[in-house]
């Protein structure tokens, strides 16, 4: 405190300013802009003001990145997060984009429609879309590959550094390779130094490097000026730094998987136990598929590691966000067999999927999921899960397709929502279960649609002509959710209004 502000002219000392400061406490307020920024030396420090130990009749506004604010979120009164784009704004952002970019293009209003599109169903699209400049590459990546976007996320992310780069050899001067996917020799070194750097940073906890050390690292200038890193200043007046960083935090843990993937097996392996236990890493996991994608042999230690991390958390009743790092990471690797069988037998004997069917958003943990369910030494034998859309789509169709095959499971607890008619939502899935599978003896399905009492018989019937399963029955969400629920729908909803509601019970 002393060195920001009597540097700035006070004739005092800093002893009588922090006698004014603590007799005037509840006049003071402190702004700790760039809480990350903080050298560690002193970091305990501002720590004790924040956990009012010191000043505590004080008031304190602090930024941060969230990264690392962990250690301090239960100190604080009020937490406030830049959410950055919605879908609103970065789909305004693509039409401004293609607006001044290609004005005089028939084809501009199709490709924005489209790229548009894409955003709202992709979530590895999504998560770069929250941010300006990635919504600018994520343009340019639609521009080169004429919408042909990469399904996995480390394909994503290693076309987006390919755009990326060259797109800055085009504006220097830099000849290139006549393959749109290549790039000139040169740059794939300064991509081992960038790996090496983020490899570091996420070892240490840090996504600010100082200018020394990336140009010692990278030892050519031009790689600040691609776009891969970003220029930043440090806020403090006494002590001005340079910093870089990289557009995003999945750039950064693109980059340490690239790193990871370079060392030796038997280097790499044996910290595969550890990096899917820790939520630092297990990002960075994600990428290791595509990043080991010409040593597919090295991903088995992977899985064993996820299957045996799901095996010390299994429970006889499991949600399957609570193995969605093994499902997404085999979806990375293409939902090859050799994998699934590996995480198959990891999975619980009922198992739900909580995020329900949305029609046209795509979900690489769905697919995940339907590949592992496809394999015989699986020993799930209950599964229930969610449909929020009017129309089978290809998310149906997956899971439909993985069922039939699969020859463990046998019941289906389905909860559904249509507003017209809650069968309608599923018997598309029941007629093509009924096409090959003949393991599902029992279905139950909730009904979301809060029409009040509907004539379940009559569905039911409906239901048995379009499949075998023996044993149907289609009960109300809320006497699922409130057993015992009287009849009269008045009653009903003082019931609902006023009783806590109890476990889902599906029996």
């Amino acid at each position: 405190m002393a060195e920001q502000l009597l540097s700035q002219g006070f004739n005092d000392t800093p002893e009588n300013l922090w006698k004014f400061v603590e007799d005037n406490q509840n006049d003071v307020l402190f702004i700790v802009d760039g809480y990350d920024e903080i050298d560690s030396s002193v970091k305990s420090d501002v720590g004790d003001l924040i956990s009012k130990k010191i000043l505590p009749q004080s008031t304190l506004v602090l930024t941060s990145r969230p990264e690392s604010t962990k250690e301090i979120s239960r100190s604080v009164d009020k937490q406030l997060k830049v959410e950055g784009f919605n879908q609103e704004k970065s789909a305004d952002f693509v039409n401004k984009h293609f607006h001044v970019t290609s004005p005089n293009t028939e084809h501009a209003p199709d490709v924005t429609e489209n790229l548009v599109a894409a955003l709202r169903r992709d979530k590895n699209l999504q998560q770069l879309a929250a941010y300006p400049l990635c919504n600018a590459y994520l343009c340019a990546l639609w521009e080169d590959t004429d919408g042909d976007v990469p399904a996995t996320k480390s394909s994503l992310y290693d076309r987006l550094k390919i755009v990326v780069t060259r797109r800055y050899c085009l504006k220097q001067g830099v000849p290139l390779p006549a393959k749109s996917s290549d790039v000139p020799v040169q740059f794939r070194s300064h991509y081992r130094a960038l790996g090496e750097l983020a490899y570091n940073g996420v070892t240490n906890n840090k996504v600010l490097f100082d200018k020394p050390l990336v140009l010692h690292k990278v030892r050519d200038p031009r790689v600040l000026q691609m776009g891969l890193l970003l220029e930043e200043h440090s806020i403090a007046r006494t002590k001005r730094h340079e910093y870089y960083r990289f557009p995003h935090k999945a750039f950064q843990e693109f980059f340490a998987a690239q790193h990871l993937s370079e060392m030796s097996a038997y280097v790499r392996s044996p910290t595969y136990p550890k990096l899917v236990k820790d939520r630092v890493w297990r990002d960075i996991v994600l990428f290791l598929p595509g990043a080991l994608k010409q040593q597919p042999r090295d991903l088995i230690p992977l899985f064993k590691a996820l299957s045996e991390y799901n095996t010390t958390r299994k429970s006889t009743y499991s949600d399957v966000g609570q193995y969605r790092l093994s499902l997404d990471t085999l979806f990375e690797a293409e939902l090859q067999d050799q994998y699934s069988t590996i995480v198959a037998p990891s999975l619980p004997s009922l198992l739900t999927e909580s995020h329900p069917i949305i029609e046209g958003v795509s979900s690489p943990t769905l697919q995940g999921l339907a590949c592992v369910l496809k394999q015989n030494n699986i020993d799930v034998k209950e599964f229930r899960f969610g449909v929020w859309t009017e129309k089978y789509d290809q998310n149906c169709d997956t899971l439909t397709e993985a069922l039939n095959d699969n020859q463990t499971v046998g019941k289906l607890v389905i909860a559904a929502c249509n507003e017209n008619d809650v069968v309608e939502s599923v018997k598309d899935i029941l007629a093509r279960l009924a096409e090959r599978n003949n393991t599902v003896k029992s279905l139950q399905i909730i009904d979301y649609s809060y029409k009040g009492p509907l004539k379940y018989d009559e569905r039911i019937e409906m239901l048995r002509k379009v499949c075998t399963i023996e044993e149907i029955k289609i009960d109300s969400a809320a006497r699922v959710w409130y057993p015992g629920l009287p009849q009269n729908p008045s009653e009903a909803q003082h019931t609902i209004r006023s009783t806590p509601m109890t476990p889902m019970s599906t029996d």
